[in-house]
């Protein structure tokens, strides 16, 4: 059995036990966020915040899952669309919103904003446009 990060210093009988608690040292696929390994932290979060009767916080990537689809709702002035400076605004408030260059590069592609020479947004190109502007 693996104890790493916060398990590091918990004895193998305390993981066991926890690992049982859970169902296991992973999260359920159903609870498990896209992209991890829905490990025992987790679980651990939860069970500590549910033992002190408290709501846990938000998860931090839903919250930004959130703000992405809201921002990806958003509807613009078409005289915006083809305005570079109005894109670079654009692309700096996705940035300071907190969303990655691939889902800036998503949310500029879906209001159908060009890149400088006319093609297809991509984390690089936004990387690119926000370094030289």
């Amino acid at each position: 059995m693996s104890t790493k990060g916060v398990f590091v210093s918990l004895p193998e009988d305390v993981i066991k036990d926890i690992d049982d608690i859970c169902g296991g040292p992973s999260l359920p696929e159903e609870k498990k966020r896209a992209g991890t390994a829905g490990g025992r932290a987790a679980w651990v979060r939860e069970l500590i915040y549910n033992a002190l009767g408290r709501t846990p916080p938000e998860d931090v990537h839903e919250l930004r899952k959130r703000r992405f689809q809201e921002l990806v709702e958003q509807k613009i002035d078409s005289a915006e669309q083809d305005d570079w400076p109005g894109t670079l605004t654009r692309l700096r408030k996705l940035k300071q919103d907190g969303l990655s260059l691939r889902q800036i590069a998503k949310v500029v592609s879906q209001e159908g904003r060009k890149t400088r020479r006319g093609g297809k947004w991509s984390a690089q190109t936004v990387r690119h446009a926000l370094l030289k502007s």
